[in-house]
């Protein structure tokens, strides 16, 4: 981040939000440009690329800064989709729904919009790619901040539940949060300075069971249906988007192997391998892994959630690479991202070269 000047004309978080938008003369117009250049290019706009790139150079030079199109906005989102280096599922970047949200204040408005986000992208099961873009950067101007990593996950108690969110549970309680401890208690999505809880019933969850094991079903194990990040920022062509919730459909070893399976996360391979009898054998790791990604896939599909198996994830990823080459296009990966946690020498991705080009534009980590 820019370091604050002595003569910053703010102090405190307005300062550091001023740091994030400063940047070197010329940075912005040369970001603006190309952006334009290449948004032109594939929408095959050349035509009205002159007259736009006037406008918004003066629009920098008057204000310091300036205002996409809605037809800018939604190809640039879809960029940032198809350039995301941690991302395999981005085949159908094209299909990207785009919810222009940037004359939405106040953090129950922000709310309201990311609601109405969650019903139409988890389309009761049937999930839809779909992001809600809310204002941009702003120098002197404190950003829209969702604190939440996704607009849906589970509390982490002391006693239970996901110790991912240990730290926000707690903070969130410190802010006048209650809930009886349980392992799946979904949290409130805190704005700004506010949070709001979602009504149980908007909550789209997959009740886990075993395809041959009934007593999976009996220890009342569940997922949330629909992953919506919320804690990366959207840049494109230089303007800076800091609440940007982006959601899609779930491969399974996200569920299974990671949220499900790491021993910092649910920890449930140990219980996996004693109801199989696993327990102590050689490999027994890996015999419940594959059990328990069995119970996701089965659970998700008997629901009518959709999910995309990890085999067939890393087919759609080359197909991917293969149409960005066509394109003339680099893909941009990071390879620890994009090979999947379980049978990974068994997927084309895990002998697939892959580079983080750090490509704009982006969805990127945002400044803590």
């Amino acid at each position: 981040m820019t370091p604050i000047p002595s003569d910053c004309p703010f102090s405190g978080t307005q300062a550091t939000v001023w740091a994030q938008v400063s940047r070197e003369p010329g940075e912005l117009p040369a970001a603006a440009e190309r952006f334009l250049r290449a948004y032109a290019a594939e929408l095959e706009l050349e035509h009205r690329l002159e007259s736009r790139l006037g406008q918004v150079l003066h629009e920098i030079e008057r204000t310091g800064s300036y205002t996409h199109t809605s037809e800018e906005l939604t190809h640039g989102a879809r960029m940032a989709w198809r350039n995301h280096a941690r991302c395999i599922g981005r085949l159908t970047w094209k299909s990207l729904t785009v919810f222009d949200e940037r004359q939405t204040e106040g953090a129950e408005a922000v709310f309201e919009a990311c609601r109405r986000h969650l019903t139409w992208s988890g389309n009761g099961g049937r999930i839809r790619p779909a992001v809600t873009v809310f204002r941009p950067r702003k120098r002197g101007r404190a950003d829209v901040r969702i604190h939440n990593r996704q607009l849906i996950s589970y509390a982490g108690f002391d006693e239970c539940g996901d110790p991912l969110n240990r730290p926000l549970t707690r903070k969130l309680q410190e802010r006048g949060w209650q809930a009886d401890p349980a392992p799946f208690v979904p949290l409130p999505i805190w704005i700004d300075e506010q949070w709001f809880e979602l009504p149980r019933e908007e909550v789209l969850e997959v009740p886990l069971c075993h395809p041959e094991r009934d007593e999976v079903a009996s220890w009342k194990l569940r997922w949330y249906a629909l992953p919506a990040v919320s804690n990366l920022e959207l840049e494109i062509g230089g303007i800076v988007y800091p609440a940007a919730p982006f959601s899609g459909y779930y491969m399974l070893t996200e569920v299974g192997s990671r949220d499900l399976g790491d021993h910092g996360r649910y920890d449930l391979l140990p219980r996996f391998a004693e109801l199989f009898g696993f327990a102590g054998l050689p490999l027994w790791q890996d015999r419940a892994v594959t059990e328990l990604n069995r119970t996701v896939l089965h659970s998700f599909a008997r629901a009518g959630v959709s999910m995309v198996d990890h085999h067939t994830a890393s087919e759609q990823f080359v197909r991917f690479c293969a149409h960005e080459r066509q394109a003339g296009r680099e893909v941009s990966a990071q390879w620890s991202w994009i090979v999947p946690p379980a049978a990974s020498s068994s997927t084309e991705v895990f002998f697939t070269p892959m580079k983080d080009l750090g490509l704009s534009p982006a969805f990127r980590a945002r400044p803590q």
